[in-house]
């Protein structure tokens, strides 16, 4: 008996170790086997246990424990509490489609109806997990390819979830056969004929576009010891902080050092500009006026992206996340991105990919009462519902994309389709420390790239700060920590890719053919079960 728990313990390690190093450089290849231990051990539970669904239920939820700890472990710099509720909450969220692929399985032994419900129920999780409340995408198996993005040019007409449907095809063509031993050859080329199609259209892509001159800042300010007059973890003052005013001044002085004549956009960090601002009076703050003189005394050509924290004050509580204190009524606040330009007043973007647990909490409006601090904000943030470009007088556009949002890739394409040229990725990284988080974080961008077929400028607040081609290379980009603004020309481009105009259409289909198929399955047993009861009477 043990040596069944033993051999489970086995592919449970390995499993979860192939897919957690997937996620770093040099490692990419291993997702394409990081799921035929789980395959494995589902034919292993069914011939040798008694309850099938019990043993396969802890041991899935063992190895995606293990994977999200693998993947992510540097987020419990920021929040130890959000953390482990991340790990536990995504790794049972990811049992879903596993159980459900088995309840499907033990029922219905044609093996290509196995084969399509494993891939349907993933990929119409991953959609689902995409588009709700309890959103936490970092797993998704298509992001495995952020490090090498020369294998996934396609993404231009699936998306990531393209890149999960590849994963999941191969990882059941192995398992078969190991298990059989033939099929080697198909096997063989569906893993490497993806590859070759990804560099055809890599030699033959010509981008095309108005060359336009962007700047990015990375004012490398400490988000724990010199950006706030308050400690971020303990909340208790930090009298060593930097005075509001010096971030000001590094800030602009940062991006004088590259800034010409000719730059079009300057691109300042998320919560760049952190004293709370109402969104009806943004001109009239001191810093927002600091940034206007700076522009209109130097720089009266170029337009600024800078991120900031906003509110919004109601009469009555209009949406599910309003708030209500004494002094000010009823009110919204947000992440947000303001964008200045000469003679026009300022206009605002409201981030609208929350991190779970950091800026919202799940299905607001049921849980109102769970006003805890959970390594962020009390309560939630507000959001905006469409993604809307800023565009300049000449009508060039830039989408604002807020930290976490640059992990959607439908969210991303929602700018494209309304009118951005350009891709503006505003961060601040430094939550997590020196980690791989930041590295991960910036990687997922080269994915938003090639989707939409955009250039990207990243300005992050302690690095990494990059200008990313369409194609998913980096073009340049700083180093973690340093003080520094990078320029470059980059195009600003028209062209709409066939993911851009359709975004994750293949989850869709996905989810619905899940749906289906369980459904069928479902039909068929109690067809079965009458059928036994007729011919017992």
């Amino acid at each position: 008996m043990y040596k069944r728990y033993y051999y489970l313990l086995f592919l449970s390690i390995t499993s979860a170790t192939a897919l957690s190093l997937a996620w770093y450089p040099y490692f990419t290849a291993l997702v394409f086997v990081g799921l035929v231990p789980i395959l494995e051990a589902e034919r292993y539970i069914y011939e040798n246990f008694v309850s099938p669904q019990k043993v396969f239920f802890l041991f899935s939820f063992c190895t995606l424990l293990l994977w999200n700890i693998g993947v992510y472990w540097w987020l419990w710099n920021a929040s130890g509490f959000t953390t482990l509720a991340a790990w536990i909450a995504n790794a049972l969220l990811q049992c879903i489609p596993l159980m459900l692929f088995q309840w499907g399985k033990l029922r219905i032994h044609k093996k290509s109806f196995q084969k399509i419900l494993w891939i349907c129920c993933w990929l119409g999780f991953e959609y689902l997990h995409l588009n709700w409340d309890f959103s936490w995408v970092w797993l998704n198996l298509g992001n495995a390819f952020a490090n090498t993005p020369s294998w996934v040019q396609w993404y231009e007409y699936t998306g990531a979830l393209g890149g999960t449907l590849w994963i999941l095809i191969v990882n059941w063509q192995i398992n078969n056969t190991i298990r059989k031993a033939k099929g080697l050859v198909f096997t063989f080329l569906t893993i490497i004929l993806p590859i070759l199609i990804s560099y055809i259209i890599l030699w033959r892509i010509n981008i095309q576009g108005k060359p336009i001159e962007v700047v990015v800042v990375q004012p490398n300010i400490d988000t724990y010891t010199e950006k706030f007059n308050y400690n971020a973890k303990t909340g208790e003052p930090n009298p060593n902080s930097m005075p509001y005013d010096e971030q000001i001044q590094r800030m602009l002085q940062t991006a004088q050092t590259v800034t010409t004549d000719s730059t079009i956009f300057i691109l300042f960090p998320e919560t760049a500009l952190h004293l709370s601002k109402n969104e009806s009076y943004t001109d009239n703050y001191p810093d927002i006026r600091s940034f206007r003189h700076w522009q209109e005394l130097h720089f009266p050509k170029s337009s600024i992206v800078v991120g900031a924290d906003t509110y919004l004050k109601y009469d009555n509580p209009q949406t599910s996340t309003a708030r209500y204190s004494n002094e000010v009524g009823y009110y919204d606040v947000f992440n947000s991105a303001i964008f200045l330009q000469k003679d026009a007043p300022a206009q605002h973007y409201k981030k609208s990919e929350l991190v779970i647990g950091v800026e919202t909490i799940p299905f607001p409006t049921l849980f109102r009462w769970l006003m805890l601090n959970l390594g962020g904000t009390v309560g939630s943030l507000g959001r905006q519902a469409h993604q809307v470009p800023f565009c300049r007088k000449d009508s060039i556009c830039i989408a604002p994309v807020i930290c976490y949002e640059s992990v959607y890739g439908e969210t991303v394409a929602e700018f494209v389709r309304n009118g951005a040229h350009l891709i503006g990725i505003i961060t601040n990284d430094d939550w997590w420390g020196d980690t791989p988080g930041y590295r991960q974080h910036l990687a997922f961008a080269r994915l938003r790239a090639i989707e939409t077929r955009r250039y990207i400028a990243r300005a992050a607040n302690t690095g990494i700060s990059a200008f990313i081609t369409p194609t998913g290379q980096f073009l340049e980009m700083s180093s973690y920590k340093q003080k520094i603004a990078l320029r470059q020309t980059v195009l600003a481009c028209n062209h709409l890719t066939w993911y851009a105009k359709t975004g994750d259409s293949i989850g869709k289909v996905a989810a619905f053919l899940a749906i289906f198929m369980l459904l069928s399955v479902l039909v068929k047993k109690r067809t079965s079960f009458r059928k036994s009861r007729l011919k017992h009477f």
